[in-house]
């Protein structure tokens, strides 16, 4: 289990330092080395000096650098981010998931929904997936409050040996009081046979009272 898990709700939460997994995260992938503007090539000087030739050049030269800076940058932060764990309690899965949206874009844009699509359960992953679509449903008007919360709140409603449900509480950044139902599986097989996963949330009902 996370050790001191109040101490890690704030710090990943609420601080405004990168700290924990945010911190390692922002160090592997920032900064970025910067392609030198005057870096020409041999390909590049043998070329017929037509601006045609050249404009053909560049525009190759940035395909590739583009095609190689995402797909770096999509290995660094799947192979850094929390990945599902029979050490993780389900509450601790949730509460996971709830950090890593409130920090959406730390250290990258769209980072903490790429976190969170991490503990999704294969089922879910089944409907709700890839996870482009899964970042729509995130960003849609249902589920936007998500992003950038100011707050959160997790009851427990029950829990056996393969499931747990969640009453979660939320502030949102403009805010707003939202409710929704969070429910937990543990996985039977595959990779994370064993880890609690995220199998569903409820539609989002507006709560009257504060976190």
């Amino acid at each position: 289990m996370l050790q001191n898990l109040s101490g890690y709700r704030s710090q990943l939460c609420n601080s405004k330092s990168s700290t924990l997994f945010w911190s390692g995260l922002r160090e592997r992938i920032t900064p970025r080395q910067e392609i030198k503007a005057d870096d020409q090539t041999a390909a590049a000087i043998n070329l017929e000096q037509t601006s045609f030739g050249y404009q053909i050049y560049l525009m190759f030269k940035n395909l590739m650098f583009f095609a190689v800076f995402v797909t770096f940058s999509s290995t660094t932060l799947a192979s850094d981010f929390l990945q599902p764990n029979p050490k993780y309690s389900p509450r601790e899965v949730v509460e996971i998931q709830l950090c890593a949206l409130q920090r959406n874009d730390d250290p990258v844009p769209g980072a903490g929904i790429a976190q969170t699509w991490a503990f999704a359960h294969p089922n879910n992953r089944a409907i709700t997936g890839p996870l482009a679509q899964f970042q729509q449903m995130i960003e849609s008007a249902n589920y936007r409050f998500l992003l950038g919360h100011v707050n959160y709140k997790i009851e427990l409603v029950v829990e056996t040996p393969k499931m747990a449900l969640f009453q979660v509480s939320i502030v949102s950044n403009s805010g707003g009081k939202y409710s929704l139902k969070w429910r937990v599986l543990k996985a039977l097989e595959g990779n994370f046979a064993g880890a609690w996963m995220t199998i569903g949330v409820s539609t989002p009902q507006r709560a009257g009272d504060a976190v």
